[in-house]
């Protein structure tokens, strides 16, 4: 941008600048790149967050004291529960176009109508 000012002043120092880069090509972010796209690990942090959000509602103000036993609740059903297998499955349709595949990396793909004809015990 024209006129722009950075409000920190920038690094000319070489020393500083390979302390740096040494501090943050350590991190595990950088080193495990692959294990952060396509949400490999950041989908635990969502669903913790989401399980917070079952004991912590945004739109309720708690005490400290409430707060901290929601939230030890909370990490105590996340503990219990985060290894278990799925109860429930995905299931993809179409209806306006049920000629079209669901997307491959889906499970469980139904493809068109499954029901079959006369199945209805009216």
């Amino acid at each position: 941008m024209p006129g722009y000012v950075p409000k920190r002043k920038l690094l000319s120092d070489p020393a500083a600048i390979r302390a740096l880069e040494g501090a943050l090509t350590r991190t595990s972010i950088y080193r495990y790149a692959a294990h952060y796209c396509r949400c490999r690990d950041t989908y635990w942090i969502e669903s913790f967050n989401h399980q917070l959000l079952t004991y912590l509602s945004k739109r309720v103000h708690f005490g400290d004291d409430t707060f901290v036993i929601r939230m030890n609740l909370a990490v105590l059903d996340w503990n219990e529960n985060v290894q278990r297998a799925a109860t429930s499955h995905r299931v993809y349709l179409n209806a306006r176009r049920p000629d079209r595949q669901a997307p491959s990396h889906c499970t469980n793909v139904v493809q068109g109508d499954e029901e079959e004809e006369g199945s209805n015990d009216d």
